[in-house]
């Protein structure tokens, strides 16, 4: 098989029976850093507004959803790889970092940004404008669910805002970070 058609074969889309393409061009080391990101960004998007420990896990749990929805319905072979070999021990590990190093809110939304930039970057370096297009789209999809996952403010569910003025900043610096502008 020639080189091209080689390549060609790895970004087609699964058949049945078949097993999923692979991502050649990204190290272990790489994927990894790039499915710890989407958890910093998640992390970011949560806790720029203060919403509680129950709030944040609704945001998080809105945040994953969402992220396997776009990842099962996209063609892109790196995120179905990220998806693939996320396993158990990189969750844990990441859990018991955040247990180990509580962060302020600030710096998780800092952090967020960074690992954004960060992991895009790798990304765009690496030649994968496509790649790095759909990874941004998976972490405006992942952050914007969990802004949209709980209210702030009012009382019993009454009232209160959807969306912050706090959150829509992580979103817009977000999105600029990514280079997504929303056009008006």
């Amino acid at each position: 098989m020639s080189d091209r058609s080689q390549d060609e074969a790895t970004q087609q889309a699964p058949v049945d029976g078949e097993p999923a393409p692979t991502v050649d061009a990204y190290s272990e080391e790489e994927l990894g850093q790039l499915s710890r990101a989407l958890g910093q960004v998640v992390l970011g998007a949560g806790m720029s507004e203060k919403s509680g420990a129950f709030g944040l896990m609704r945001e998080i749990m809105a945040a994953m959803s969402a992220s396997a929805v776009f990842v099962g319905e996209s063609s892109s072979p790196l995120l179905k790889q990220i998806v693939t070999d996320a396993g158990k021990a990189d969750t844990d590990d990441a859990e018991q970092e955040a247990v180990a190093t509580p962060e302020s809110a600030e710096q998780a939304v800092e952090n967020g940004i960074a690992a954004a930039k960060i992991s895009h970057e790798l990304l765009l370096a690496k030649g994968k404008n496509e790649d790095a297009d759909a990874w941004a789209q998976l972490l405006l999809t992942a952050a914007d669910a969990a802004v949209q996952a709980t209210k702030t403010g009012g009382f019993l569910g009454f009232g209160g805002e959807k969306v912050t003025a706090s959150e829509q900043a992580y979103m817009r610096r977000l999105a600029d970070t990514l280079g997504y502008q929303k056009e008006s």
